[in-house]
């Protein structure tokens, strides 16, 4: 099966349980279409006074490029999403750490006396919102109510790039205490809009292509795309995993999304940072009781090591066949047309090898 949207023609017919479900049909024959969403406020201080003006963007550093206080001219933003190296005469690709950091900006740059620095408006423990230094580059705030109920450290739609010391406590209380009483003010969450034909709704093509049983405790969204059906409350097993389905989630990430659509049976790595690393946003753990399992074969200088896993594809297409690696942990992509890495469908194949 093709998981790419775009191509809408299916040769294999999705399996689908259809007693007591309710099925919807799209009122017009498109799969639901990705766009833009998600608000932020944008602030900027780099001579003592703030300014500040409302935007629409996926996070904080396509924010700060969305408004005129970016020019290409004047600023210098880390603002690319994905990047390669090379490694033992390899090459390989990883999520930019620094995405959304910035070294100049209005034509001030860096200097010994003072630098860049990102403030946010985010909730503590207790429910208060409050400003405070952002811990990481500004990519990594987005102004999305899903993600803030996972990542409450990340979530705000308010970020505001200064110039000063930030080891300068006095200076840095200032600064936060003249945002505060600036006259734009702060700007709430968006919220995540369900339904066919959300920007948010994601797609994804679950196959199991081994002959582990597995475990189904949530009801789910299917799609055929061949028919353009969303089918509800539909109760998945193993016949129907073995022949590769569809099901619909909706998030301002594949990560969200997928928990949207699966409940319990989506898994992650716990992670309360999205940045790179080691079980990182968007790792997955096991889907529907299964994961990453090692099996050892052999003995002695015979032994080999096989594996059951979970592969991610952009594209994977039986009838060619052919099949393209997603790259990324799925916390990496989303449907939103706005957002760094955009694809909104996706294939998770458990396989064996």
């Amino acid at each position: 099966m093709n998981t790419t949207k775009a191509l809408a023609v299916i040769i294999a017919t999705i399996m689908l349980t259809l007693a007591g479900v309710t099925v919807v049909q799209m009122d017009n024959e498109n799969d639901a279409a990705a766009g833009e969403a998600g608000y932020m406020n944008v602030y900027v201080n780099s001579a003592g006074t703030w300014a500040g003006q409302t935007v629409l963007a996926a996070n904080g550093c396509e924010a700060l490029k969305a408004s005129t206080f970016y020019s290409a001219s004047t600023a210098i933003v880390s603002d690319n999403y994905t990047y390669t190296y090379e490694y033992g005469g390899n090459t390989y690709t990883d999520i930019n750490s620094a995405y959304g950091t910035v070294t100049k900006l209005q034509n001030v740059e860096n200097d010994e006396y003072g630098t860049w620095n990102v403030l946010v408006y985010i909730k503590d423990g207790s429910g208060q919102w409050y400003w405070e230094v952002g811990s990481n580059a500004s990519g990594y705030y987005k102004p999305f109510a899903d993600y803030a109920d996972l990542l409450p450290l990340y979530g705000t739609a308010n970020i505001a790039f200064w110039f000063g010391d930030v080891e300068n406590e006095l200076e840095v209380n200032d600064a936060i205490s003249d945002l505060q009483d600036y006259t734009l003010g702060v700007r709430g969450l968006t919220s995540i809009v369900k339904g066919p034909g959300s920007v948010y709704e994601h797609l994804f093509y679950l196959k199991n292509a081994t002959n582990t049983s597995m475990t189904f405790t949530t009801t789910v969204v299917t799609y055929n795309p061949t028919t353009y059906q969303y089918t509800s409350n539909v109760t998945l097993n193993d016949t129907m995993l073995s022949a590769g389905v569809y099901v619909v989630g909706y998030g301002s990430d594949a990560e969200l999304a997928l928990i949207d659509a699966l409940g319990a049976d989506a898994e992650f790595y716990s992670s309360s940072n999205p940045v790179p690393g080691y079980q990182a946003y968007g790792w997955i753990d096991e889907i529907f009781g299964v994961g990453t399992e090692t099996v050892v074969v052999g003995s002695g200088e015979e032994i080999s090591y096989h594996y059951y896993y979970w592969a991610t594809y952009t594209t994977y297409d039986e009838t060619i066949p052919y099949e393209e690696w997603a790259g990324y942990n799925i916390g990496a992509y989303s449907a939103l047309t706005n957002a760094p890495l955009v694809d909104g469908t996706l294939a998770l194949v458990y396989m064996y090898s």
